[in-house]
């Protein structure tokens, strides 16, 4: 059984100044979902801090559009920068059905 776990992705990191990283964080979620399906992986772990604290709906959609492409199952585990609160996207967004909160 293959498994990737990956983490601590902060998007949406107030980084002021530093607009191409920013950019190049919300790619992490395709190459996630690209390196999935290159390896075959059976299973998805994603450990929390995939956000950073309020998210944006571009972020969002980065993460909803790689884990739908996704053929494995997938488990977030909120973090302690994405922890689950009534306005946190675990709650209030909603995710393919390969993925479980």
């Amino acid at each position: 059984m293959k498994i990737l776990h990956s983490a601590d992705w902060h998007l949406d990191a107030p980084l002021q100044g530093y607009e191409e990283l920013k950019e190049a964080l919300l790619r992490v979620p395709a190459r996630v979902a690209e390196l999935c399906q290159k390896e075959g992986c059976d299973l998805v772990l994603l450990s929390g801090d995939l956000f950073d604290g309020a998210y944006t709906q571009k972020s969002y959609r980065a993460v909803f559009d790689a884990l739908s492409e996704v053929k494995a199952p997938v488990f977030i585990s909120p973090g302690n920068h994405d922890f689950i609160t009534p306005e946190s996207p675990y709650i209030r967004e909603i995710w393919p059905e390969n993925v479980h909160i």
